[in-house]
């Protein structure tokens, strides 16, 4: 199992956003997409627990996170927080 970020957004809808949306896994996550691109994810854990998400983004660059990042064939994503700890996916430019 897996977050997934945006995944069905009609194409027509170039901006959009959402805030602290609570997940299965005690995370809160927030995206934006301007212009249709997706421009942040925000993943905040709620306990100590391991992450694994579906980022929207091809390349991109996690800030908030010094650890071990693996991404699968799948491009599903996977690392580990600490309660309270906040990682941000930006587009890698």
């Amino acid at each position: 199992e897996y977050i997934e970020v945006f995944p069905a957004i009609p194409m027509e809808w170039k901006d959009v956003s959402f805030h602290s949306l609570r997940t299965k896994g005690a995370f809160l996550v927030s995206a934006r997409k301007f212009n249709g691109e997706v421009v942040e994810v925000k993943v905040t854990a709620t306990v100590d627990q391991s992450l694994s998400i579906k980022v929207p983004l091809d390349n991109y660059s996690v800030s908030g996170f010094k650890g071990r990042i693996v991404k699968n064939d799948l491009g599903i994503t996977n690392l580990t927080l600490k309660k309270g700890q906040t990682v941000i996916f930006t587009p890698h430019k």
